[in-house]
């Protein structure tokens, strides 16, 4: 977890957003949102999560 986002809840990890919002992201994700959402200058839109 020192290398990437991570954290020790089971499944996933919480995630501060720009709007303020908080949101669980499971370990499940597909990759190409969870890289999209990470990026900030490659024009993804990201879809639901």
């Amino acid at each position: 977890m020192e290398l990437s986002f991570g954290s020790y809840h089971t499944g996933g990890a919480y995630f501060l957003l720009c709007d303020g919002s908080v949101q669980f992201i499971t370990e499940s994700i597909n990759q190409d949102i969870y890289t999209g959402l990470g990026s900030r200058d490659g024009h993804e839109v990201p879809q639901e999560f």
